[in-house]
């Protein structure tokens, strides 16, 4: 329970701060911290606000014109981390994702010294992702083709069936990208695309990779139902939501953002950030007016950054993946020279209709 702040809830606001002073570790960040106000001049500092030891940390690739991606962590003494570590990776709204993801997640509002190394050791050590396990995916050499980057989300749509997932209140697509399966090429499948002026592409007949986006994501998702099922066997489906939850508030490592962020231009209000709420144990005002005339800026800018990230990290898993990928091309004389090789081997009767 995250409401609330007395002597004897284990996480108060009082106990954080207690915690923080007697913290062996924290003590010398604790002496350099700054004012609230000398923390507006830097981009990365340590300072406190209503007692509690914070982190203010802009990304290295985040432009000084950009205020809105500077992220404020509070500082975690070592009785938390195995608390705050577990909060990300355990609960059914984390789902159990890798250390990359955790360690983002846990980062977007709390920070210690040591905090990707106790990520990495948790997320290893973990009885569940242990007995469940990863999956592995063997895909054979070849020139890596990316998938475009689109200009707004939701403008294209891939679709493929999975399920039980819960109906969405989205708008309609501008198109929608399947494989051929019969209920994608059906007559009244392809009357509603009609109807609905969607265009419709089909990716090619037994080549996955051309939906690759998706059927990555969906090997993720079930993955975690998987590892849901593993605590709630016959109440899998009730969790649906709460994994899609975990995946939507995770950032991507392609796009520097999370879906949620690049969607609603905010980050979501998950367990992580309740418990900042209430570590804190303050209110801050804000002005209606001023959040919407910098709401449209900030997720403009979002998508904006979202699409170069995506392109540069294609760009370099292109690189890193074609070093050992060869392309086939067949030139004229070699079908010739093959089909001659073939009539060779095989010369009889029944070869007289090709050479002619």
């Amino acid at each position: 329970m995250l409401n609330g702040d007395s002597d004897t809830d284990p996480l108060s606001h009082n106990k954080l701060v207690i915690e923080q002073e007697n913290d062996p570790e924290l003590k010398d960040l604790g002496q350099r911290a700054l004012t609230l106000q000398e923390a507006e001049e830097v981009p990365v500092c340590f300072y406190k606000r209503n007692g509690v030891l914070m982190r203010k940390w802009r990304p290295p690739d985040a432009p000084a014109t950009d205020e809105w991606q500077v992220i404020h962590q509070i500082v975690v003494p070592k009785v938390y981390h195995r608390e705050v570590i577990s909060i990300a990776h355990d609960s059914p709204m984390a789902g159990h994702l890798g250390i990359r993801k955790t360690h983002d997640r846990i980062l977007n509002h709390f920070w210690w010294p040591t905090l990707r190394k106790d990520v990495s050791e948790y997320c290893r050590s973990c009885h569940t992702c242990q007995v469940v396990g990863k999956p592995n995916q063997k895909v054979p050499a070849a020139p890596l083709k990316p998938i475009p980057a689109f200009d707004e989300p939701f403008s294209r749509v891939i679709v493929d069936c999975v399920g039980p997932l819960p109906k969405t209140k989205s708008g309609l697509p501008k198109s929608i990208q399947s494989d051929q399966g019969s209920n994608f090429t059906s007559g009244l499948f392809q009357e509603v695309m009609y109807e609905l002026g969607i265009e419709q592409y089909t990716s090619s007949a037994y080549h996955p990779e051309s939906q690759g986006a998706l059927e990555r994501f969906h090997q993720t998702l079930k993955n975690m139902i998987k590892t849901y099922c593993f605590d709630f066997e016959k109440d899998w489906d009730d969790g649906v939501h709460l994994l899609l939850f975990s995946a939507r508030e995770a950032v991507q490592e392609t796009l520097g953002f999370s879906p949620f962020e690049l969607v609603f231009g905010r980050t979501v209000r998950g367990p992580l950030k309740l418990l900042k709420e209430k570590w804190l144990n303050d209110e801050i005002d804000t002005n209606l007016l001023d959040y919407v005339s910098k709401f449209k800026y900030r997720l403009n800018r979002a998508n904006e950054i979202a699409r170069d990230n995506l392109k540069e990290a294609q760009s370099k898993m292109k690189r890193w993946y074609d070093k050992d990928a060869k392309s086939r091309v067949f030139s004229q004389e070699t079908k010739y020279w093959s089909c001659f090789q073939y009539l060779d081997t095989h010369s009889g009767p029944d070869t007289m209709g090709l050479i002619q």
